[in-house]
């Protein structure tokens, strides 16, 4: 008589003893695996701009459109002789401080302008003449930064000029000799537009109009005119941040 017992026993047995070599010899132990290694990443620098903190600079550029009318008062009826464009090649430096409000620019700019500015005109018997000797502005800026590189701003302040100013010759009036220098203080308006070229250097473009009030010029004959010198100018520049 079988034993099925003893034999479904047996064959349990032989099971388990060919499993466990077929494991052995398959190799399944625990596979080691290398410790993954994180590496910081580096914050993008590409959107760092100059547009805060201190900076200087210079510009070069073309003033021109003047509406310097000039005219004599003396011992004949006033009377014109013609009006002063006041154009020529123009220069500056400046230096300011800025200040970032999110992407608003808020900032304080100092500047001083000089170069070939001047005209010169002939009517009635006599010839006006202005030239620039050097201008003075502290003016305020205010702008907005677009695309993280790219400032577009406009600016208002207080201008003081300095012109030499010389009216001769002889006509309705008589002898004239008008030789002074004309200074008085005025204002500047303009707008501008400013790109970075990395954290330190960017180049701007700017349009200004600069008056520069209005004095009174005589000679010793009692003869006067009155100066009143502006002119528009276009300039391109760099700026320097530090």
């Amino acid at each position: 008589m079988i034993n099925y017992k003893s034999s479904i026993f047996q064959a349990m047995s032989l099971g388990m003893i060919v499993f466990g070599g077929a494991a052995h010899a398959g190799n399944l132990a625990p596979v080691a695996v290398d410790p993954v290694v994180i590496v910081p990443v580096t914050p993008d620098q590409s959107g760092s701009t100059p547009f805060e903190g201190f900076y200087v600079g210079g510009s070069i550029g073309y003033a021109f459109g003047g509406d310097d009318r000039v005219g004599i008062r003396g011992n004949a009826p006033q009377f014109d002789i013609g009006t002063l464009s006041n154009d020529g090649g123009i220069a500056d430096i400046h230096l300011g401080y800025r200040w970032l409000l999110a992407n608003y620019m808020y900032g304080l700019e100092l500047g001083v302008e000089g170069g070939s500015v001047g005209s010169d005109v002939v009517g009635a018997g006599y010839a006006a003449s202005m030239e620039l000797k050097n201008a003075v502005n502290l003016r305020f800026n205010m702008g907005a930064i677009l695309a993280e590189k790219t400032l577009v701003y406009g600016f208002a302040g207080v201008a003081k000029g300095k012109f030499d100013y010389a009216v001769s010759g002889t006509g309705a009036a008589g002898p004239v000799s008008i030789q002074q220098e004309a200074s008085d203080t005025g204002y500047v308006v303009g707008l501008g537009v400013e790109r970075a070229l990395n954290d330190q250097w960017s180049i701007r473009a700017e349009y200004q109009y600069g008056n520069f009030g209005k004095v009174e010029l005589s000679d010793a004959a009692g003869n006067t005119t009155s100066a009143t010198p502006d002119y528009q100018s276009i300039k391109v520049g760099v700026n320097f941040a530090f």
